[in-house]
């Protein structure tokens, strides 16, 4: 039977149906929905942001079913866990759809995208720091000998961010140092003795490989594997940094509809790489999607794979 796994972050909804025999075959489909909107801030999911939300986990659900998935598996992170309504959505999502919500926690979050990361690059199976930028948190996991060493979730994501500073259009560079030293108190000494390899996963960093790639349509096979040098990150940023909304929304690979939080995004990962002082990030497009399909065949079938 045909399944589907669906992530409802906090700037976006994911589906995945996923390939068996060969997950970089696996399609996945994406609506930006935000329902993170003011969470930092309210603490609360707005109406508007949870209308816009269902709209999309519906049109989801309608290609779904035109593939012929006959089970879907639904998660939430980061934006749904801080929210003191949450149990609303997840009644109201029962209601609409008939769909079981699991919310998961920050290192559930962190497990998952180190799950998919593993499953996806053999550089993420040796000594290797997995970051995952999301919308409302990221999250570090440090492999030794590609197991599983320490993990964590951060308060810090690129919608998180881009709410709590409220930069001026174009971001002023003076505005983005408080913005980064805001990051390194965050982080703390996590990072310290690290030495290995840097790999990303979420969409901050694959749409930071869709820039480099001047992709018109996101292409996952271009973008997993990939490697970017710290110092065409450094040009991206400066490049998006000197540019408005406007013109970001016009930038190739860049989806617009992302555009308002790239700069915030990408000045996460700067400043990571600076602590950790690598010269190079490795790309993943498997992530927690892909790890929370793992997780779930794992519990259906104990046997599988891992």
């Amino acid at each position: 039977m045909s399944v589907g796994l669906l992530d409802i972050g906090t700037n976006s909804v994911r589906l995945l149906i996923p390939d068996p025999d060969n997950l970089l075959n696996s399609s996945k489909f994406i609506r930006v929905t935000r329902i993170g909107e003011g969470v930092n801030q309210r603490r609360q999911l707005s109406e508007e942001a949870m209308d816009r939300t269902f709209r999309g986990i519906g049109e989801l659900l309608e290609i779904a079913g035109q593939r012929g998935v006959r089970e879907i598996f639904a998660m939430a992170t980061s934006a749904v866990r801080d929210a003191a309504n949450r149990e609303v959505f997840v009644m109201r999502l029962k209601a609409q759809t008939g769909l079981d919500l699991e919310i998961v926690s920050g290192d559930e979050e962190a497990r998952l995208g180190y799950l998919g990361a593993v499953q996806g690059l053999k550089s993420a199976r040796g000594e290797a720091m997995i970051v995952d930028i999301g919308g409302g948190s990221t999250e570090l996991v440090h492999l030794r000998e590609g197991t599983l060493h320490r993990m964590k979730s951060f308060d810090i994501g690129a919608v998180r961010l881009t709410e709590m500073f409220r930069v001026s259009d174009p971001p002023r560079e003076e505005e983005m140092q408080s913005m980064r030293g805001y990051i390194q108190e965050v982080l703390g000494d996590f990072t310290q003795g690290f030495a290995g390899d840097l790999v990303g996963i979420g969409g901050t960093i694959t749409t930071l490989a869709a820039i480099d790639e001047e992709l018109a349509l996101y292409d996952r096979k271009k973008i997993h594997g990939k490697t970017l040098a710290a110092g065409r990150i450094g040009e991206i940023y400066q490049q998006l940094l000197s540019m408005n909304l406007f013109q970001r929304q016009a930038v190739k690979g860049l989806d617009p509809l992302r555009a308002d939080i790239i700069v915030a995004g990408t000045m996460i990962l700067m400043t990571l790489i600076a602590k950790l002082r690598v010269k190079q990030l490795v790309v993943s497009d498997f992530d927690n999607l892909e790890g929370y399909y793992l997780k779930r065949i794992t519990i259906d079938n104990p046997g599988n794979m891992l």
